[in-house]
């Protein structure tokens, strides 16, 4: 995992490795970023009025999840939330 990278290259093990900015900041670590990646929560349209997926969309696009979320390393919290159709 990203964690055990950072690990490794903090202790010489490595000399450099592929993983999340959070992870590396918290091995002290300097970081290279080599691409964005955008992550997408899918799911079936017929789960639409579920209360347990409504239950975590809410939180989602709560403004204090999103806050945190912009606070971590590496994360841009702009678009948490969203929604689109496909």
């Amino acid at each position: 995992g990203h964690d055990a990278v950072a690990t490794a290259v903090r202790d010489g093990w490595a000399g450099a490795g592929v993983c999340v900015r959070l992870a590396a900041e918290e091995a002290r670590l300097r970081f290279v970023p080599v691409r964005i990646e955008h992550l997408d929560f899918c799911f079936p349209e017929s789960l639409t009025r579920d209360p347990r997926l409504l239950g975590l969309l809410r939180v989602l696009r709560s403004r204090s999840y999103r806050r945190l979320i912009g606070e971590l390393p590496g994360c841009d919290a702009s678009h948490t939330g969203d929604a689109t159709s496909l």
